[in-house]
């Protein structure tokens, strides 16, 4: 016996391709409830408790994400946080200045804002993260933080006139890559931990003052007599221009 089957309106389901095309579109922010930041709401404010202009101040918890690059003018920071429990999500995009290294053992130069990513009012912030995506061409340092708890990973950060990271807190920096900065590559205090990293090309050590494992360092402190790293503690072997640090 032949069963007679339904057919399926047409129009229903060009309707559901429609529907579940809409919500694949949707960007993943928006299902987090991540707060945007963007080149165009700077002059005006990005959100509550920003005041408009440079630098965007980040007041309270929560998560924020760039969606588009940040283009910081000379002698201006480009994001200010002043709050714990905020995740800052770069979204692949970059905070940039004018600056640029170039040469062995960099030479810098350029107008240029004063840092991409600093803490502001509160000395002492805890658990923040800043992630994915790229920080450079800055005077002084690209990124500089502070606190317990203040993770750095996936970043690009390059073309510092200073140090490409200052982290003077209790933490964690891991999977990214600090070339072409004025001086150190990323310096600590001992609380901070250094993870498979790149260090390239920066004037002085690579890495100092932090708790070192894994990372790979090449071309650092080439016109100072000085090794590549200096760190507090090797956890895991790093490689020194191919080879074992000492």
């Amino acid at each position: 016996m032949t069963r007679n089957r339904l057919l399926p309106n047409p129009a229903a389901v060009a309707l559901a391709l429609a529907a579940s095309t809409a919500l694949h579109a949707l960007p993943a922010v928006a299902g987090e409830g991540a707060i945007e930041i963007n080149q165009l709401c700077v002059a005006t404010g990005c959100f509550a408790g920003d005041a408009p202009g440079w630098p965007v101040q980040i007041t309270e918890p929560g998560s924020y994400v760039l969606t588009s690059n940040l283009d910081v003018p000379s002698s201006s920071e480009g994001v200010e946080i002043q709050a714990s429990q905020v995740v800052l999500d770069l979204g692949g995009h970059a905070i940039r200045s004018g600056h640029v290294c170039t040469g062995d053992g960099p030479t810098c130069s350029g107008a240029a804002g004063i840092r991409g990513i600093g803490f502001g009012i509160m000395n002492f912030p805890s658990n923040i993260t800043i992630r994915n995506g790229a920080v450079q061409g800055f005077e002084f340092e690209c990124l500089r933080v502070s606190g317990a708890g203040v993770v750095v990973r996936d970043l690009q950060v390059s073309d510092c006139g200073a140090n490409g990271i200052i982290h003077f807190g209790q933490g964690l920096i891991e999977n990214t890559v600090v070339r072409n900065c004025g001086d150190t590559g990323v310096r600590g205090n001992g609380l901070v931990t250094v993870r498979n990293s790149y260090l390239l090309n920066n004037f002085s050590y690579g890495v100092q003052d932090t708790n070192c494992s894994g990372n790979t360092l090449s071309s650092n402190a080439t016109n100072l007599a000085i090794q590549e790293e200096n760190c507090a503690n090797d956890i895991d072997i790093s490689i020194c221009s191919g080879a074992p640090c000492p």
